[in-house]
């Protein structure tokens, strides 16, 4: 599990705290607000034990930055009130998933939030497109988001083991700024 997080939101193993007592988080992010200033160009994702997975996810391209207003949702509350988000001006984040296993297929679900507050209804819908071996894209609205994820199912690596995941926003968002939103991904094997 994946955490795009905001600096000070990161998604913790802490049974004391409640936060998520059984898994460890992989969390992502940068040290600034609404920049990614010293965000680590990759990061080792470990499995929910803590055990290394042997995956690494490495940028090739950010968005905007990192924001604090994503809605609690299908995962612990600091995984998804958190995002890296992308807008007309910053139109794209990818990132490269290396260390796959080429003989494998695997699904890949992510969530995205964004908070209303108040705001006029739009459609902020993202684009999640995953390719590798072959090519597939999910959309999904996140604007008030609680449940809905976007699952992309029978994901094959390239014959390096590699997928590329290329976010942005979605042919039907209609949001002026063009926002787009990424709290949270996870792979496991299918």
């Amino acid at each position: 599990d994946v955490d795009f997080n905001y600096p000070g939101k990161e998604t913790l193993k802490n049974s004391d705290a409640g936060i998520d007592p059984s898994n460890v988080w992989n969390n992502w992010g940068p040290i600034s607000f609404r920049d990614f200033t010293g965000l680590p160009p990759s990061i080792a994702l470990q499995r929910i034990d803590g055990t290394p997975s042997g995956i690494t996810l490495q940028s090739t391209i950010l968005g905007t930055g990192a924001g604090p207003n994503g809605v609690v949702g299908v995962s612990p509350g600091n995984a998804t009130v958190d995002y890296w988000y992308g807008d007309n001006t910053h139109p794209v984040i990818e990132f490269k998933a290396t260390g796959l296993k080429t003989a494998k297929t695997y699904k890949l679900v992510f969530y995205a939030s964004r908070r209303t507050d108040g705001q006029t209804a739009d459609n902020r819908e993202t684009s999640f497109k995953v390719t590798g071996g072959n090519t597939q894209t999910q959309t999904l609205n996140e604007f008030g988001n609680s449940g809905n994820a976007a699952t992309i199912t029978g994901v094959k690596p390239d014959a390096d083991g590699n997928v590329v995941i290329h976010v942005n926003k979605g042919a039907a968002n209609t949001n002026v700024t063009g926002y787009f939103y990424l709290n949270l991904m996870q792979i496991s094997l299918e």
